[in-house]
Formats: C-alpha cells, structure tokens, sequence
C-alpha cells in the first residue's frame, strides 16, 4: 500500500513539473488555449479575478507568472510561431467555440484595391 501511495505522489508530482515530455512551446500553447478560453467565458475584460485565473492557468504549466520580464520573454518567444499560434487558434476554436466572437481568428480584411486604369493621368506644372 505505502508503494502504490509512493507511486501516486510521484505521478502527481512529475506531472505538475512538466517532467512527462512535454515541451515549453507545449505547455504554453495548452496554458494560452485555456486562458484564452476563460476570458472570453468572462462577462468582463478588466477585472483582477479574471488576471489572477488566467495566470493561475499558466502557473499550472509551470511557468513563472510573477516573474513578468522572464513571461514577457517566453511570450515573445512564440509571437511568430506559426506553429505554436496555429496550435492555439485551432485549440481555442475547439474548446471554446461558442464563446467566441464573430470573425474570430480571420484575417483582417482590406478594401480591394481601385482601378484606376481609366482614370486620366494628371501633370503638375510649377
């Protein structure tokens, strides 16, 4: 019995350290898709309940969230991942679909560019 208990803290605590293979692109991915979720769950942006889930969230995976250069750091680490932000676009689309706003994660759109070959040429005289 004292093995098996042995054996259960080890799992817990190993998998609280991120110790079963999972990398930091990982983990931060995991910990952004559900934070993210849980403020768009929110009925407000600004409020300190919600700051504290959300890095409640990221401490969970591990991650040094009153440390705010070294998560600014890690943040800019994976900016332009396309991977990584592939993974969490995709990941928020699953898990909270239906909390999202309209035209979530779509590419800004811009104004079609106007033909102006018909349009005469004009001259500057000075």
């Amino acid at each position: 019995m004292k093995v098996l208990s042995l054996v259960v803290l080890a799992s817990l605590f190993l998998a609280g350290c991120n110790f079963f293979g999972k990398s930091e692109a990982d983990s931060f991915t995991e910990a952004t898709i559900k934070a993210t979720c849980l403020i768009f769950q929110s009925d407000t942006l600004f409020n300190q309940k919600l700051d504290d889930d959300a890095k409640a969230i990221f401490k969970q995976y591990g991650f040094p969230v009153d440390d705010t250069e070294k998560m600014k750091e890690i943040s800019a680490k994976y900016t332009n991942d396309e991977k990584v932000n592939a993974a969490i676009d995709a990941g928020v689309r699953q898990t909270c679909g239906d909390k999202l706003p309209a035209g979530f994660g779509n590419p800004p759109t811009t104004p079609a560019t106007p033909d102006t070959s018909n349009v005469p040429a004009t001259t500057t005289t000075k």
